[in-house]
C-alpha cells in the first residue's frame, strides 16, 4: 500500500548519519542555500526560485493528502493527525513566505526564524506520517500489484461500509487501465519465442487469468456507474481479481526463480583440474579448491575478476594435457608447485618467505628460458608451412617467457602491501604463461615425431600421413627447425 509514504517524495531520502538537518532533502537544500547566502556565495534570486518551488510543492502535498484521506482506515486518531498534518503544511508555507522579509532589506537575520520553524514543522510532519504509515502497513495485503491491492482493499472496504464510493470508483478505473495494458502486453509477448520454460508453460493460463480479470473489472465499472450498486456483485468480481492476481504472482515467482537459475548457470565455470562447476564469483573451485583462471574482461562487471580467499584445504595445481582439448586451462607441473605454495601463504598456512623462495626458484627457470629465447635465430630455406610453424612457436615462446616475468613481478608486489590480489593476479599470469609453454612443448613433440618418421609429414595427432595425401602435403625437411 504505502500510500502515505508516497505523500512526500522528500521521504524517499531519510536522515541517516549524513549531516542533514531534516529528513526532507528539499528543505535541506534550502538550509544549505541560506548558509551560502550568509557567506555571500549565493544570490537572492536563487533563494526566490527555491522558495517558489517549495511553496508549489506544499500546495501539491495538501492536494495529495486530501486525495489519500478518503482511502485511510477511519478513526478519531486519524482525524486528529490528518488535521494537524494539514495545519503543518500551511505553517510550512507561512514560514517560506516569511523569508520574503529578507528580500525587502537584505538583512540575513530575517532568514533564521523561518528556517528554524521549518525544521520543527518538517520533523513533526514526519512523525505523523510515520505513525499513519505504521497503521496502514498493518492492514491486509490482497495482491502484490499496488493497483490491484488498492482496488481490492478499497472495494472490500466499500462493501463493508468503511469507505465511500468515490475512492473506490477512481481505483476501479486505474485497475482497469492496468489490466487492459497487461493483457495486451502478454498477448504480444505470446507471439515471441519464450525466454523461459516456465513462461512458455504458463502463458495460456496467464492470458486466461487476465481475460477473466478484464471481464471482472469491466463489470465493476458498470456497477459503480449504475444508480443501484449491487455490493454482492462487487464482492464477487473483486474475488475474481484477487484470485487472479495471486495466481499471476505465483507464476511470476516461478519464472523469476527459473531466470535466476539460468543466470547462475551462465556464471559457472568448469574447474580445469577436477571438472566441477563453480560460480564465477568464487575464486576457487568449490570441489578441489584450485584457484580458478581469471575471467574474461567485462564478464562480471560488478565484481573483481578473481580474489584469493583463505580456505581450510590445501591444493595442488596439477593439470592434465586433456584439458587442452576442451578449452580449459592447463596447469603445468612447475606452475602447480608455485600455486600450492602461493595459496598456502594466502591461507596463512605457510610464511611469506616460502613464497619468496619459490619466486626465486621459478625466476631462475624463467631467466634460462629468456636466454634461450633471445638466442633464437630464424632458420634459412624454410617452406611456407615451416615459416608459419616457426612464427607460431616463436610468438608462443615470447608470450610465455614475458608472461612469466610479469607474473613474478606481480607476486613480488605482495611483499609491499600484503594485498592478496597480487598473489591471485600473479598466479593467473603464471597459469597463462605455463599454458603457452605447454602448447609450445606439444608443437615441439610433433616436430620431433616428424623427425623420427624421417621427415614424413604428420597429422596433428602425431601419426604419419600416408599415400597420395602424404606425397602432396609433405614439405621439404629442415633439421634446424627442431
Amino acid at each position: 500500500m504505502n500510500n502515505l509514504k508516497n505523500i512526500y517524495e522528500m521521504q524517499k531520502l531519510e536522515q541517516e548519519n549524513n549531516g542533514d538537518e531534516t529528513r526532507s532533502p528539499y528543505i535541506n537544500e534550502l538550509i544549505k542555500l541560506v548558509k551560502r547566502i550568509k557567506e555571500e556565495n549565493a544570490t537572492q534570486e536563487e533563494l526566490v526560485e527555491s522558495v517558489n518551488k517549495l511553496i508549489e510543492m506544499f500546495d501539491n502535498l495538501k492536494t495529495v493528502a486530501d486525495y489519500l484521506k478518503a482511502s485511510q482506515p477511519p478513526s478519531d486518531d486519524f482525524e486528529t493527525k490528518y488535521a494537524r498534518l494539514q495545519e503543518l503544511l500551511s505553517l510550512c508555507k507561512d514560514s517560506l513566505a516569511e523569508l520574503g522579509l529578507y528580500y525587502e532589506d537584505g538583512n540575513v537575520e530575517h532568514l533564521d526564524t523561518p528556517i528554524e520553524n521549518l525544521k520543527n514543522y518538517i520533523a513533526e510532519i514526519f512523525e505523523i506520517t510515520d505513525a499513519l504509515q505504521s497503521v496502514e502497513s498493518s492492514q491486509k495485503v490482497y495482491a502484490g500489484s499496488i493497483e490491484m491491492n488498492e482496488v481490492l482493499r478499497i472495494g472490500y472496504g466499500y462493501c463493508d461500509g468503511i469507505y465511500e464510493l468515490e475512492p473506490f470508483f477512481s481505483r476501479v478505473n486505474v485497475a482497469a487501465d492496468t489490466i487492459n495494458s497487461s493483457l495486451e502486453q502478454m498477448k504480444a509477448l505470446a507471439e515471441e519465442p519464450s525466454d523461459t520454460k516456465s513462461l512458455e508453460k504458463n502463458m495460456p493460463e496467464i492470458l486466461k487469468i487476465l481475460e477473466n480479470m478484464q471481464v471482472a473489472i469491466s463489470k465493476l465499472q458498470e456497477i459503480v456507474s449504475a444508480e443501484e450498486k449491487d455490493k454482492n456483485e462487487i464482492r464477487k468480481n473483486l474475488e475474481v481479481i484477487e484470485k487472479g492476481s495471486q495466481r499471476v504472482a505465483e507464476i511470476q515467482q516461478e519464472i523469476a526463480e527459473e531466470i535466476a537459475k539460468m543466470e547462475e548457470e551462465k556464471t559457472k565455470r568448469v574447474c580445469p583440474r577436477c571438472g566441477a562447476k563453480t560460480s564465477a564469483y568464487e575464486p576457487n573451485c568449490q570441489n578441489c579448491k584450485m584457484l580458478l583462471p581469471p575471467l574474461p574482461e567485462g564478464y562480471l562487471p560488478e565484481q573483481e575478476s578473481v580474489n584469493i580467499v583463505a580456505d581450510e584445504s590445501g591444493v595442488s595445481g596439477q593439470g592434465s594435457a586433456g584439458a587442452a582439448n576442451n578449452g580449459q586451462k592447463i596447469i603445468t607441473p612447475n606452475v602447480a608447485k608455485m600455486y600450492t605454495v602461493a595459496l598456502a601463504v594466502a591461507q596463512g598456512q605457510a610464511p611469506a618467505e616460502e613464497l619468496g623462495k619459490m619466486i626465486e626458484w621459478y625466476g631462475g627457470l624463467t631467466d634460462k628460458a629468456k636466454a634461450d629465447f633471445e638466442s633464437i635465430t630464424e632458420p634459412e630455406n624454410m617452406s611456407d608451412e615451416e615459416k608459419q610453424l616457426f612464427n607460431e612457436a616463436y610468438n608462443l615462446f615470447k608470450e610465455g617467457v614475458y608472461g612469466a616475468i610479469d607474473g613474478l613481478h606481480e607476486l613480488e608486489r605482495y611483499f609491499e602491501d600484503n594485498n592478496l590480489g597480487h598473489i591471485t593476479d600473479g598466479m593467473n599470469m603464471l597459469i597463462d604463461s605455463g599454458e603457452k609453454m605447454y602448447t609450445l612443448e606439444t608443437m615441439g613433440d610433433i616436430i620431433n615425431k616428424r623427425m623420427e618418421q624421417g621427415g614424413a609429414p604428420i597429422n596433428p595427432d602425431g601419426t604419419p600421413m600416408t599415400g597420395e595425401e602424404a606425397t602432396e602435403e609433405a614439405p621439404a625437411d629442415d633439421p634446424t627447425l627442431a
